[in-house]
């Protein structure tokens, strides 16, 4: 003996509560006083709902409309495939681009001469609503009408439980015709018993193409945010580590143009004294060989001593880094070494007053070598310095693209 599904016989119970309460609803004729072919206005719409007919059920009164009556949301709808109940007092959002599938929360009940027309309701349209379903609800229909909507905006629309929903006329026909269909006369009669179906049997999975193009194109730009993020990431990497280059570069010039200082007034402080009997212990130009010296370290010191992090890269950090108050920890040994290379100065002026003429072009020599190296190097970094405003222009261009992406 085959088992029985759970579920099947679940959906065979439903299914026969449903078909026995629509064999419930009356059948009725069309009354003489009503006229062949035409719309029923709101008069007879209320004579046909009433508890002989029962063309609408529930009727609200509120819904009808001169020629027409405002359906309902009902207690099941499907959205993104997924189906879901509505009690009293529910609300639920249908998002941009996507489908939902509601059904009414009236049942209809068409006699023969009668079908419906019916369509979204206008003020929902004007939100963005489309409807996509039949228009017409054809003579001797009996349930419940499910209406495929489709939000065509680009912002969320929300319904509740009872909100209006569409719109339904209903226009009288021709004569129904009993003979013998299967000879191809009389009129067909619409056999509501085997058409039937629960909710859950229709095609609910609807979903809108549209939905998925958008997302996919959501996915992209995501990644290409990525991928642009990571570029400014590695360009701004990369401008960092030139900037710690140049910065390096400039420290090292300044090493360099003290040096070359130091050099170039010791030289000249040895030309000044030569003749002179008397060695001079305070001759200006070996001051300032010391001091240009002593700077020299101080800017050694500063550049290995330290290593700045790249948030902190500012123009006043730049500067207070390559000369800082002498309260910093190093500020001892500098003192002792710049006393060093003054006394030691001062020992060399002593001992070597006197110069011939051979040391003079030789000091010359070597200042116009230090001159040549010093305009080398200020060259190459006036080409780093370029170089960095390149980066940072590129820089700047990959930034402002990001910001147009992130904009879309």
């Amino acid at each position: 003996m085959t088992p029985i599904d759970p579920e099947e016989a679940a959906r065979k119970k439903l299914l026969f509560e449903e078909k026995q309460r629509l064999s419930e609803l009356p059948y009725f004729e069309r009354d003489a006083s009503d006229p062949d072919v035409g719309v029923l206005l709101s008069d007879r719409i209320r004579h046909y709902c009433g508890p002989d007919f029962q063309l609408i059920s529930p009727m609200k009164e509120l819904n009808l409309q001169p020629a027409a009556y405002g359906l309902r949301v009902g207690d099941n709808y499907t959205k993104n495939g997924e189906r879901y109940t509505l009690n009293s007092g529910g609300v639920f959002e249908i998002e941009p681009y996507r489908v939902a599938i509601i059904q009414t929360l009236e049942t209809l009940n068409l006699p023969d001469f009668l079908i419906g027309r019916w369509n979204i309701q206008i003020s929902l349209a004007y939100k963005g609503l489309v409807w996509v379903g039949g228009a017409q609800v054809d003579p001797g229909f009996r349930g419940r009408l499910n209406c495929p909507i489709y939000n065509l905006s680009s912002e969320p629309v929300r319904l509740s439980y009872g909100d209006k929903l569409a719109v339904i006329d209903f226009v009288t026909t021709t004569p129904f015709l009993v003979t013998n269909t299967a000879a191809g006369e009389g009129s067909q009669a619409f056999q509501w018993w085997r058409r039937a179906k629960l909710f859950q049997e229709y095609n609910t999975s609807l979903q809108s193409g549209v939905a998925k193009d958008v997302q996919e194109i959501r996915d992209s730009v995501n990644a290409s945010e990525e991928r642009m993020s990571a570029s400014v990431r590695a360009a701004s990497a990369k401008t960092e580590s030139k900037i710690d280059h140049i910065e390096a570069r400039n420290d090292a010039f300044v090493v360099a143009l003290f040096t070359v200082v130091a050099v170039l007034f010791a030289g000249l402080g040895v030309v000044a004294t030569k003749g002179s009997d008397e060695a001079s212990f305070f001759s200006s130009t070996i001051w300032v060989a010391a001091v240009a010296l002593y700077f020299a370290l101080r800017a050694y010191l500063c550049n290995s001593g330290q290593k700045v992090r790249p948030q902190e890269q500012t123009i006043a950090s730049a500067e207070k880094r390559r000369f800082r108050l002498f309260w910093k920890p190093e500020r001892v040994v500098e003192l002792a070494v710049a006393t060093l290379i003054v006394l030691a100065s001062i020992g060399y002026h002593l001992l070597d007053a006197r110069v011939s003429a051979k040391a003079i072009h030789d000091a010359t020599e070597q200042a116009a070598r230090a001159t040549s190296a010093l305009d080398r190097e200020r060259g190459r970094v006036e080409t780093e310095i370029l170089l960095r405003q390149q980066a940072d222009a590129r820089l700047e261009s990959l930034q402002q693209q990001l910001n147009a992406l992130l904009k879309k």
